[in-house]
């Protein structure tokens, strides 16, 4: 354990019979952050007949309406920013918990130190990292059969506890029920993105772009010579490097662009493309749901480890398991016969 010496007992809260359940979730995140904007309503979901919610959070109220709709529903919010291990973990016994989910894994903010002094009976890793923890002090990791199916539980010392449908919860229909609305939907001049073509978008962080995900979609461009790539300075550095790459294949005047943008408009501005292209050894996670809640659909290769399943999850669970490919070439082939297969349709509203 943190500081040496041996390992605390096992916190081991007794239950009344016909108790309640304490369940408590440790998170740096539950701010204005990613996690938060999918797992805001889980909270205040639990049935209080049945269970009673804890949430701990490692970081300082940042005013967001996030922080503050998770602190109001759930019956015990505690700021534990500055505590040291020792003394969250003695809180966390104190408090009776039983359940102790573990919402960081290895992101930024993750307090494991804490978790490794074993203060709850049941600890478990969920949404906030996308593998396995491969710590002792993790009994379990919450995953469905398409993102971990049981023939690679070897790849995690975790038990997997499958979700029916995906784990990968989202908040869409109740924080972004502006998507449904056409008249918010922007013009396609405003991205410029011409009104013609047939639009490919990948919006994921530029380092989930490798060069084999990259030649395939560049090979896609050259043989489809009336479609754009759209993609997004995430980060701003990232852009000057793949259009020099995409300018030695010959295709960089079909790829745009765009700043990032607000969660808000993120996810109504998918709504201008005609097919998400997933890249592969990571895939779009949180971008998945954004994009799939704009009504765009998305084509994904999985692959082994558990952060190149999740959009396969996603999509699975929305029933697009045809948009789910088992190779490189499937993949090629799927995004070209769609991109043959398209006539070009503005949708209602302002979009194009």
């Amino acid at each position: 354990p943190p500081g040496g010496g041996p390992p605390p007992p096992r916190g081991d809260p007794k239950r009344e019979e016909g108790g309640r359940l304490v369940v408590g979730y440790v998170s740096a995140d539950f701010v204005n952050h990613p996690l938060a904007h999918l797992m805001c309503s889980v909270f205040g979901l639990h049935d209080r007949a049945r269970y009673e919610v804890v949430c701990l959070s490692l970081s300082p109220d940042d005013g967001s309406v996030y922080r503050k709709q998770i602190s109001s529903e759930v019956e015990k919010f505690v700021d534990i920013a500055g505590m040291s291990a020792l003394d969250v973990a003695s809180l966390v016994r104190q408090m009776g918990i039983h359940v102790l989910f573990n919402l960081n894994g290895y992101t930024k903010g993750a307090f494991n130190e804490m978790f490794a002094l074993r203060p709850a009976p049941i600890q478990v890793s969920y949404m906030g990292f996308c593998g396995t923890m491969g710590a002792p002090f993790i009994d379990y990791i919450v995953t469905d059969n398409v993102t971990s199916p049981l023939e690679l539980s070897s790849l995690y010392t975790e038990e997997l506890v499958h979700l029916p449908h995906s784990y990968f919860v989202n908040d869409h229909k109740r924080s972004h029920p502006e998507v449904l609305d056409p008249s918010t939907h922007p013009a396609r001049s405003t991205y410029n993105l011409p009104d013609e073509a047939i639009v490919l978008c990948n919006f994921n962080q530029l380092y989930k772009i490798d060069p084999e995900v990259f030649d395939l979609w560049c090979d896609i461009l050259k043989s489809c010579p009336n479609t754009i790539l759209w993609l997004v300075r995430f980060p701003a550095s990232g852009e000057r490097g793949l259009l020099q790459e995409a300018k030695e294949r010959g295709v960089d005047k079909q790829i745009v662009f765009s700043d990032v943008a607000s969660k808000q408009e993120h996810i109504v501005r998918g709504v201008c493309a005609d097919l998400f292209v997933d890249t592969v050894q990571c895939n779009a996670h949180t971008t998945a749901c954004d994009i799939l809640w704009s009504g765009t659909p998305m084509v994904t290769f999985p692959q082994r480890k558990m952060s190149g399943r999740v959009a396969a999850s996603v999509c699975c669970a929305v029933g697009c398991h045809d948009l789910v490919v088992g190779s490189w070439e499937e993949y090629r082939l799927k995004v070209v016969s769609l991109i043959q297969g398209s006539r070009r349709v503005p949708r209602e509203g302002g979009g194009g």
